[in-house]
């Protein structure tokens, strides 16, 4: 196996490895080597960076969402606070209303029920009449 030696013009060296035989001159090898390995590093670090950033954004917008949410949740519960104020008051007088009404209604039952034991016969006077109009304007 024959070993081909060339000079090495920039060392002046001859050989295996510091010629420039089928591998080159040992420096260019090496820069090569060094320059894939930087280049490998700037990529990386470029992927680290953009990953951090595209991390940032993520957190920025997760962040502006959050806000957004609790100012939409707070709204709807001020909606809703208004909306029961609002109907409080309708309600309890709607009851107060009925409460009236039962007691007016148990107040005429008493005084219709007094005055037909007081004048029965002109209560059965008032009956016949009323029925005969009802049976008129039905019939």
């Amino acid at each position: 196996m024959a070993i081909e030696s060339r000079g090495n013009t920039q060392t002046g060296q001859s050989g295996q490895y510091g010629g420039t035989g089928q591998y080159g001159s040992g420096q260019s090898g090496q820069s090569g080597q060094s320059s894939q390995t930087s280049s490998f590093t700037h990529a990386t670090s470029a992927v680290n960076t953009a990953g951090s950033m595209a991390h940032g954004a993520v957190d920025k917008a997760a962040t502006a969402a959050d806000h957004v949410l609790e100012k939409v949740t707070k709204g709807a519960h001020g909606a809703v606070d208004k909306a029961v104020g609002a109907t409080t008051p309708a309600a309890r007088w709607i009851e107060e209303r009925e409460i009236y009404a039962k007691e007016k209604e148990q107040a005429l039952v008493q005084a219709t029920s007094e005055w037909v034991l007081a004048h029965p016969v002109k209560s059965l006077g008032i009956a016949f009449v009323a029925g005969l109009l009802v049976g008129r304007i039905t019939s």
